[in-house]
């Protein structure tokens, strides 16, 4: 009677391994398709996991749990770091939004995506997130620095009729602006933008208004 029960124990204790390791798989598939979906390069890991299959299909659970363990860790610590790249990314497109927000340039659209990122990302749909917050930023990237420059340019001509009113010669100042305005009418070019920031220090210096 007692090596019944033995066998009966080492049956239940195989049983049990035998449910941990397909649990293990179901589990670790699900894993590397979340590090997939992140973009990443799960090659190693889909082949750590055939291994795994394969020891547990010679009933070689020991073996297998223990490197499937070895794998759920490696798995793990690759989704957890790439996954602060995207929070990080999706954080950038947050504050890109209060931006254009801020400068007045912000649009349903804009607002359409950065919504479409979060609801992705907690959907654990990575790659979906990150392709919305990168088109929502991309869209927003021109309006603002549009916006900006019209501001910059719109105070540097209030430095220029202040500096007139204040009986200063500003023909220089006058005709950097109209070149700027003339050769950059819509300011899509950074290059523009610069132009203007510097054109302001050099009245500021030249005019000493602040």
């Amino acid at each position: 009677g007692e090596n019944k029960e033995v066998s009966k124990k080492e049956m239940a204790d195989t049983q049990k391994k035998q449910s941990d390791i397909l649990a293990f798989i179901t589990e670790t598939q699900n894993r590397i398709n979340t590090a997939k979906s992140l973009g990443l390069d799960v090659e190693e890991f889909e082949e750590g996991l055939k291994e795994i299959r394969e020891l547990s299909n010679t009933k070689d659970y020991d073996t297998a749990l223990s490197k499937g363990n070895a794998l759920k860790k490696s798995v793990n610590e690759t989704i957890e770091g790439s996954l602060d790249k995207v929070s990080d990314i999706l954080e950038k497109a947050k504050a890109t939004l209060n931006h254009a927000e801020q400068v007045m340039v912000k649009t349903e659209e804009m607002d359409s995506l950065r919504n479409q990122a979060s609801g992705a990302f907690k959907l654990n749909r990575y790659e979906e997130a990150l392709q919305y917050a990168n088109e929502m930023m991309e869209k927003a990237e021109e309006p603002i620095k549009y916006r900006i420059t019209v501001n910059l340019l719109k105070e540097a001509k209030e430095k220029i009729t202040e500096a007139k009113e204040n009986k200063l010669d500003t023909t220089q100042a006058e005709a950097h602006l109209k070149q700027i305005l003339e050769e950059e009418p819509r300011h899509q070019e950074g290059l523009a933008l610069m132009a203007q920031v510097r054109e302001l220090d050099r009245l500021e210096k030249e005019f000493g208004t602040t």
